[in-house]
C-alpha cells in the first residue's frame, strides 16, 4: 500500500521527512505524523535556541592554545563539571576534558580523585584536583577542577524544561492560527469523504479555485459544521514571552526591557536585578576560581581571564557584572 501511495503535488515536504520513505510519509500526511513531526521541530529548535544563549555567556582570554573555550562551556553545560590537567604527566601539553567524581567526598563535599574523558573515547585520564597522599608521601594537585555553578549541576535539564514549555506554546499558537483559517468542519460520508479532502486540501492552500465532481458539487451526505475558536494567539505570545523571560533570568541575561518601562514597578525591577546578579556570580565566580587555580598550576605561564560576553548594567550606573568592556 504504501509503495504506490501517491505524494501530493502541492504539498511542500521537508527533506527530513521525505528521507523516511512512502510509508512515512503517508502517516505523515494524515494529519498525526504531521503533529508529531512539528512538536519535534518545535522542541528542537526552542532546545537550540536556549542552548546557545547559555553556551554564549562567557568570554574566555589567556588559555593555552590548545584549549578550545567553546568546549569548555559545552562540557560544563553539559556535563555541569570539567577538568584542566596535562595530558602527559611532567609535560606542559595542557587539556581539558569532563570529568567525573571517582571515589568518596571529603568533608565540603568536593571530589579529589576524578576521571576525565574524551568525547570521542579512548583511555581515560585519572588525576586529583587536591592534595593525595601515595605511600607516605603527598603530592601536589595534579588537575583543576571546573562547576558550571555554585549548584554543581549541569543546565541541560532546564533548557529542556524551558524548551519544552516555550514549544507547548508555540504549537498552541498554531492551532489557534489554523484555526482561523479553517472556522469550520466538513462532516460527510464514505462515498464523498476524499472529495471533501481534496476541497479542504486546496483551501488550505489558498487555492483560487475548486475543482469538485458532480456528486460532489450536489452536496449530498454534506454538512458543515462551525468551530469556536477565538484568536488569542496575541496573549499567549505575551505569555510566552514571561516564560522565556524567565529563563533568561535563569541565565544571568538582563530581561528587564521585555515589557514597558512603565508597567514595571522599581521594586520589581530592583528583585529581577538581584536575581540576575546572584545568578551572574554563581555561574562567574566558579570559573573565576578555576582561572586563579590554573595560574597557579601553570606556574604563571597561563593567567588565563573569564567574564561575561555582555555587560549587565543599570541605568546610571556602572557595570554590574564584570561583563565584557564597553567602549
Amino acid at each position: 500500500m504504501a509503495r504506490n501511495f501517491p505524494l501530493p503535488e502541492d504539498e511542500i515536504l521537508d527533506d527530513d521527512v521525505l528521507a523516511h520513505g512512502r510509508g512515512y510519509v503517508k502517516r505523515y500526511l494524515s494529519g498525526l505524523g504531521q503533529t508529531g513531526y512539528l512538536n519535534r521541530e518545535a522542541y528542537r529548535s526552542w532546545y537550540d535556541f536556549l542552548f546557545e544563549i547559555a553556551i554564549s555567556s562567557f568570554k574566555w582570554e589567556g588559555l593555552p592554545p590548545e584549549i578550545d573555550p567553546r568546549f569548555i562551556e559545552h562540557a560544563l553545560l553539559t556535563r555541569g563539571l570539567g577538568g584542566f590537567f596535562a595530558l602527559g604527566r611532567g609535560t606542559q601539553m595542557w587539556g581539558f576534558a569532563a570529568a567525573t567524581p571517582v571515589g568518596n567526598l571529603n568533608l565540603y563535599y568536593n571530589p579529589n580523585r576524578i576521571m576525565l574523558q574524551s568525547p570521542n573515547g579512548g583511555i581515560p585520564w585519572y588525576r586529583h584536583a587536591y592534595y593525595f597522599i601515595k605511600g607516605d608521601i603527598m603530592y601536589e594537585p595534579d588537575a583543576v577542577l571546573c562547576w558550571n555553578s555554585l549548584s554543581r549541576r549541569s543546565f541541560v535539564p532546564t533548557i529542556r524544561y524551558y524548551a519544552r514549555r516555550l514549544a507547548h506554546f508555540d504549537r498552541t499558537i498554531d492551532v489557534n492560527v489554523m484555526a482561523q483559517q479553517t472556522p469550520f468542519v466538513v462532516q460527510t460520508t464514505k462515498d464523498t469523504q476524499r472529495d471533501a479532502q481534496n476541497a479542504m486540501m486546496q483551501i488550505l492552500g489558498h487555492s483560487q479555485t475548486i475543482t469538485v465532481n458532480e456528486k460532489f458539487g450536489d452536496f449530498t451526505g454534506i454538512s458543515v459544521l462551525p468551530t469556536t475558536a477565538p484568536y488569542v494567539a496575541d496573549k499567549l505570545n505575551i505569555d510566552k514571552g514571561k516564560i522565556l523571560d524567565d529563563y533568561l533570568g535563569m541565565v544571568g541575561v538582563d530581561n528587564t526591557n521585555t515589557e514597558k518601562r512603565e508597567r514595571v514597578s522599581d521594586r520589581e525591577a530592583s528583585s529581577n536585578n538581584e536575581q540576575i546578579m546572584l545568578i551572574r556570580n554563581s555561574r562567574l565566580r566558579c570559573r573565576e576560581e578555576f582561572c586563579q587555580k590554573v595560574a597557579i598550576m601553570t606556574d604563571g605561564d597561563y593567567t588565563p581571564t573569564v567574564k561575561y560576553a555582555a555587560p549587565y548594567r543599570q541605568e546610571g550606573t556602572v557595570d554590574m557584572g564584570r561583563g565584557a568592556d564597553v567602549r
